[in-house]
């Protein structure tokens, strides 16, 4: 029997950590998406309108799965070294990942629509 907490018991730091693991846990992977999903695609959205590159709705779509891979990028790195020493953290970790993703996006539209 498992000495893991339930999932929906399990305290921001247990969830990451249980989503870094390998094989997928995907009860694990349906709590993280229930709690923090709504954050990430804010944080997108909001990235996204101070950037002014909004083009089309699919682009938020998108950019909140790049949220999602770079979490899982390298074995979970991101997901091993976030730190969550304030009720908060995970929550302000993952929207700092969000900026950079629309950051990286932004810039590499910028480049590619530059003329030579």
């Amino acid at each position: 029997m498992s000495t893991a907490p339930h999932v929906p018991n399990c305290t921001d730091a247990q969830l990451a950590a249980r989503c870094s693991h390998r094989p997928v846990d995907e009860m694990a992977w349906q709590e993280f998406v229930r709690r923090f999903h709504t954050t990430i695609r804010a944080s997108v959205l909001k990235t996204l309108s101070l950037t002014s590159a909004m083009d089309d709705g699919h682009i938020v779509e998108e950019l909140t799965q790049a949220v999602y891979l770079r979490l899982i990028e390298d074995r979970g790195l991101a997901l091993k070294e976030v730190e969550c020493a304030r009720a908060d953290s995970m929550s302000k970790y993952l929207m700092l990942i969000a900026i950079s993703v629309v950051r990286d996006h932004t810039r590499k539209q910028f480049l590619t629509s530059r003329p030579n």
